[in-house]
């Protein structure tokens, strides 16, 4: 995990007390939302509040807790950013799909996320990442879909 705001960085710091090595992966699961929050929470002194992700996006989808809000849109950001390392790392000009429990849930407050200005944020590379189209799977079960068609295809 590479943080560019003071913000991050103090998310990062936070983390880096349970799990010296913070990985992308402690902040872009489900597990990782409830890291960001925790964070959050911690840092704006907040009452220590532990919630799952699927009650952190809820509570962010409605509205009602500003904490949650904050950590979806850091967690969408984070996202960005290495959605468009990708790109750049693996030369993908055909594009990114992103997948996963949480995204469809959120599609609307990814929407109006920082993910397409952290995705493109990548400096004089940026006109590489920009011609990368961006793709999100909804679909429920489009994991075991695929597993089931890449089965059938082995056999």
């Amino acid at each position: 995990f590479a943080p560019r705001t003071d913000e991050e960085f103090a998310v990062l710091k936070f983390i880096a007390r349970e799990h010296p090595r913070v990985s992308v992966e402690r902040l872009l699961s489900g597990r990782g939302l409830v890291n960001i929050h925790r964070a959050l929470c911690s840092l704006a002194g907040a009452q220590r509040v532990s919630l799952r992700a699927n009650e952190i996006t809820a509570a962010a989808i409605a509205g009602k807790h500003p904490i949650a809000v904050k950590a979806v849109d850091m967690f969408c950001s984070v996202l960005g950013r290495v959605a468009g390392d990708a790109v750049l790392a693996t030369g993908a000009r055909g594009g990114v799909v992103l997948g996963g429990g949480i995204l469809p849930k959120i599609k609307d407050l990814f929407l109006k996320s920082a993910f397409v200005e952290r995705f493109l944020d990548k400096g004089r590379m940026r006109d590489y990442v920009d011609v990368a189209p961006v793709r999100m799977v909804v679909k429920e079960g489009a994991a075991l879909i695929g597993a089931a068609a890449a089965l059938q295809e082995a056999s």
